[in-house]
């Protein structure tokens, strides 16, 4: 199993768009999404997709392209024509995923830092999922991540 994680970038908590969505709620922080990419255009549309489509959705989706050579660009500027919220950096020799994860951080404006790798997808609970559990000054954050070896598919769900 991996885990994907997400952590306090910031102090700052702002309601951002479609908190209305989880009532109830107050003072809910923006989410700022990292997706690193090398050659994962097989993937990478549906893994953009289901952090576009989430219930909570995320104040911004940079995707970090780490030199591919295949259509991941292509894919990604499909997305951004259509969403304000998707960023591409692109670096034209590859240096691995951890380098493209850190050349991001810097430009981050969510108050927590969730990093989704390209060939993943999430649940379209599990954001907002991870907001309602969020303690007062929680600085950092788990969800469980699951591989389904079946099917192939990998996937972060929401908490019950």
């Amino acid at each position: 199993l991996s885990l994907l994680s997400c952590c306090s970038t910031t102090s700052a908590a702002a309601e951002p768009a479609g908190a209305q969505s989880l009532a109830g709620l107050a003072a809910l922080p923006n989410i700022s999404v990292v997706m690193p990419c090398f050659g994962h255009v097989t993937f990478q549309e549906e893994a953009i997709a289901s952090v576009v489509h989430q219930q909570y959705p995320p104040a911004e989706i940079i995707v970090v392209d780490d030199g591919s050579t295949d259509g991941t660009v292509a894919a990604v500027e499909n997305f951004r024509e259509h969403h304000a919220n998707v960023y591409l950096l692109r670096d034209a020799v590859s240096r691995g995923a951890g380098r493209a994860r850190n050349r991001a951080a810097p430009l981050l404006e969510g108050a927590f830092t969730v990093y989704v790798d390209a060939d993943d997808a999430v649940d379209p609970q599990a954001l907002a999922a991870a907001v309602r559990g969020l303690p007062d000054g929680a600085d950092l954050l788990f969800f469980p991540y699951a591989i389904d070896e079946r099917s192939k598919t990998r996937a972060m769900w929401a908490a019950d």
